[in-house]
């Protein structure tokens, strides 16, 4: 099959990249977002199941939705007459398993890292009912030349070969070196199969060479149910007897005798230490200064004061050791020194730490409140002495913005002592806990997993959180206790920057959202208005149409804009939005970014995020620039059919600017290309609190 200069919809086919047993990839252009992709078109035979077609749109909706720093991103699928395929990020770097074939073993700390990540996809695609079935060094590709950030492709080829009821020549082509022994003879598969293929893995960038080769598949799978497996210290002496053992339990025949889940793994492999240093890179990010017109009138609040860390408190140790990571970060370029500017004289008040001698209960919501999905998001916060933390307090938000929603994890813990619970507060900018979150958690498996909500707007009053060890005599107890089983807290810089840009601001009249929060709830308000000027259009009511436009341009421009007014002539310049407009917020998002960076205190995270938001509010500003200018064409329409294309652009336009534009045009959509929903919801990410043992 072959169908290099083809046109599947929107996707023109340039060449074929590979083939397997289940489809063929080719690299293709999408004209309307100037950008290449990666189209994976299945095998004509495979449609010849009757059900084929239900299973291939089940499972390419799943794998779309797995959003994570570490997974091929899925964009589309879709029919071609008798042709099904899927459409991929497009990347240029090298499989895993080419860079292993140039560089043969890899030191124990890069194999460590890699893997990490592998697992930690791994890890959130379980969480999603997802099962990979097929990993192996040639489904993880490099995003970087400088081979240091690995995506897992190919989530689902297995399981829609699997349930494709044929024989197919092929099914098993290439080696079964790494999978499960149960897979391998035909076996169900479940999570724990996936965290064997993870182990085979790891074995052979340890040593240079998979865990069983044979001359043929059925030599290695009766290796694979009859050999035990040589100790990579055979092979190579350096291995840590500490890392051996995970490899051999991850390796384990029996899938009772593994790991059980990728979270377990993932622990197992960030305890280990040795003297080599683990540099993990972070993304980097700049961008020219802003050249939009700023306006002169609004003001910000001035910085939130806080303290950094949390007072010590004696606590007893209840975690299994943490092991110590020396992470190497690049030095970021400080950009020249902005004016701060800020937007409205708003009052802050409500987000001020509460008294001392005040402690709160949290309560739910009286309403009904539904919170959105948590962001997977997971930056690398340390803790004293670079320790990795061992759990995390997650925000989010239900409505237009940020409030009481909250989730916890916490791993690798024993159960309380005998007549006594764990408990949840948080802590606010005078690091008192003033805020019993959750009165009694409970243990499970040696992980805590707890999800609620309360009646404030957590990321708005607190900055820190701690787990205490409570008596079961005091189920509601006014005070923290002094056994502390694990506490973190925000850099203060950080939490100042994150509530500029995530927490709404309440004034006289009206709520204004933080920066990146107004910017996205406004952007989806413009939008929601194209689909009504689209509904008004097909509908042949040109003169509703015109006035949706008059909407959208006003709710981009915002009141103090250039274009802001009556452009539909009726006497009323109609705006929809908040007043102050996606431009606006994003201005003065861009503007914070360059102080925060110009900070000498500056904390690395901050640092991080900023630059993503300087180069990504910049690129969205242009994007704004070309919407409105794009929506004054509906004004000066000569046909129905013209308003109509032209509305089709600026819809496409504006849903760029939401999900993120390849600006670059390298074939995917890199940290500071992102669209404002992703950017607020990383904002909301790099906003959770680390928790480390008390210990440290």
């Amino acid at each position: 099959m072959e169908v290099s200069g083809r046109k599947f919809g929107k996707y023109e086919i340039i060449e074929r990249l590979g083939q397997g047993g289940m489809a063929e990839v080719y690299k293709a252009f999408q004209p309307g977002l100037n950008r290449y992709v990666a189209i994976k078109v299945m095998h004509k035979h495979l449609a010849n199941s009757p059900d084929f077609v239900d299973r291939f749109k089940r499972e390419a909706k799943g794998i779309g939705e797995l959003q994570h720093s570490h997974i091929l991103h899925v964009i589309d699928f879709d029919v071609e007459g008798t042709l099904y395929y899927m459409v991929m990020d497009y990347i240029k770097g090298d499989t895993l398993a080419d860079y292993m074939a140039k560089k043969g073993a890899l030191s124990v700390e890069e194999a460590i890292s890699l893997t990490i990540q592998l697992v930690d996809a791994i890890d959130y695609a379980h969480k999603h009912g997802t099962i990979h079935r097929d990993i192996k060094p040639s489904n993880a590709m490099f995003l970087n030349e400088e081979h240091t950030h690995l995506l897992l492709t190919d989530f689902g080829m297995a399981r829609l070969r699997d349930d494709t009821n044929l024989t197919m020549t092929g099914a098993m082509l290439g080696t079964p070196s790494y999978m499960s022994p149960e897979a391998a003879q035909g076996e169900s598969k479940d999570k724990r199969s996936d965290i064997y293929s993870l182990g085979a893995i790891l074995y052979e960038m340890l040593t240079g060479q998979p865990p069983y080769s044979g001359e043929s598949p059925i030599s290695i799978i009766l290796k694979q149910a009859s050999e035990p497996i040589v100790p990579p210290t055979e092979i190579r002496r350096d291995v840590p007897k500490a890392v051996e053992n995970i490899v051999l339990k991850a390796l384990a025949k029996n899938p009772t005798d593994r790991y059980q889940t990728a979270a377990e793994f993932l622990q197992a492999l960030t305890n280990w230490s040795t003297s080599p240093s683990l540099s993990t890179p972070m993304p980097q990010a700049s961008s020219p200064q802003v050249e939009a017109a700023v306006p002169t009138n609004p003001t910000l609040p001035p910085p939130l004061s806080s303290n950094q860390a949390i007072s010590d408190v004696n606590a007893k140790p209840q975690l299994v050791n943490l092991s110590r990571w020396i992470i190497g970060l690049s030095s970021l370029a400080l950009l020249t020194l902005v004016i701060l500017l800020v937007a409205f004289n708003l009052d802050l008040s409500f987000i001020k730490g509460k008294p001392e001698a005040e402690v709160q209960v949290a309560t739910e919501p009286t309403d009904t409140v539904t919170c959105s999905p948590f962001y997977q998001g997971n930056p690398m916060i340390l803790g004293p002495g670079n320790s990795l933390p061992v759990g995390n307090v997650r925000f989010t938000d239900y409505g237009d913005i940020p409030s009481g929603c909250f989730s916890l994890e916490l791993n690798n813990i024993t159960n309380p002592p005998r007549s006594k619970h764990y408990a949840l507060w948080l802590t606010d900018d005078q690091d008192d806990a003033t805020l019993l979150l959750a009165e009694r958690l409970e243990v499970e498996d040696g992980t805590i997993s707890y999800e609620s909500s309360a009646e404030q707007v957590l990321l708005g009053n607190f900055k820190g959180a701690i787990i205490s060890i409570e008596p079961d005599s005091d189920p509601r107890p006014n005070q923290v206790s002094q056994e502390i089983l694990a506490k973190g807290s925000l850099p203060t810089d950080l939490i100042d920057f994150l509530r500029k840009l995530l927490i709404a601001y309440p004034t006289t009249n009206k709520i204004y959202h933080g920066l990146l929060a107004g910017a996205t709830q406004q952007l989806q308000i413009a939008i929601d208005h194209t689909g009504f000027m689209h509904d008004a259009l097909e509908a042949g009511d040109p003169d509703t149409a015109i006035r949706h436009a008059e909407h959208v341009v006003n709710i981009l421009s915002g009141e103090i804009g250039e274009f802001y007014g009556d452009l539909d002539k009726n006497n009323i310049p109609e705006n929809p939005g908040d007043g102050f407009g996606v431009k606006n917020y994003l201005i003065f998002a861009q503007k914070e970014a360059n102080s925060a960076q110009d900070s000498e205190s500056m904390s690395t995270y901050t640092s991080v995020f900023s630059n993503i938001l300087d180069s990504s509010a910049q690129n969205n500003l242009t994007i704004v620039d070309s919407a409105i200018k794009k929506t004054l064409q509906i004004f000066s329409a000569d046909s129905v059919d013209e308003a109509k294309s032209i509305n089709a652009d600026l819809l496409e336009m504006l849903k760029h600017m939401q999900s993120g534009t390849d600006f670059n045009s390298n074939g995917m959509i890199s940290s500071d290309e992102q669209g404002l929903l992703r950017l607020y919801h990383n904002g909301l990410s790099f906003g959770q609190i680390p928790l480390f043992p008390a210990e440290n």
